[in-house]
């Protein structure tokens, strides 16, 4: 939120406090060591939060966040197995978009491999997501539906769009 008033609102007075906290997020992602084992949920905040603040700080600090994000494999980090449940999807969307951004190498698997094995949630009619009750459907859709946004064209670009567009 506070990048989003750095970037839009013109509220320089909150830039240190953002760059403060996304330096905690993108180390404590990175070292595995998110409150409560939440790594999963951790990815596309800092993607955004990296766009929206890199311009409003030195290079060296915004390059300190890309190199966090550089240094820690998604397969061992992320705590959800891929495909197991809805916080997979949180984080593979954060990959991509770390991909999108030119944080994460664009031939690296995990969101891939995330979005293949995610495919059993959506097999509905209606490109539901039955992992739990209804709220769990809005939620990875959510996180999709962003992603898409924010120009994602990877593998599962049409698969994705079309499970949104049913539901």
């Amino acid at each position: 939120a506070w990048a989003t008033s750095v970037a839009h609102a013109g509220r320089s007075d909150l830039v240190e406090a953002a760059a403060s906290a996304l330096d905690w997020a993108a180390w404590t992602l990175a070292e595995r060591k998110a409150a409560d084992g939440h790594e999963d949920f951790f990815a596309p905040m800092i993607a955004h939060t990296i766009r929206l603040l890199t311009p409003f700080v030195p290079a060296a600090r915004s390059q300190a966040w890309a190199e966090d994000i550089g240094r820690f494999e998604p397969f061992q980090t992320y705590r959800s197995g891929i495909g197991a449940n809805n916080w997979n999807i949180v984080a593979a969307s954060g990959e991509a978009m770390f991909q999108l951004r030119g944080l994460r190498a664009a031939n690296h698997r995990y969101a891939e491999a995330s979005f293949a094995a995610q495919g059993r949630h959506f097999d509905t009619p209606y490109g539901l997501y039955l992992e739990g009750p209804m709220a769990y459907d809005h939620f990875p859709r959510l996180w999709l539906a962003d992603l898409v946004a924010n120009g994602y064209s990877g593998a599962y670009r049409d698969e994705i769009t079309e499970t949104l567009r049913r539901a």
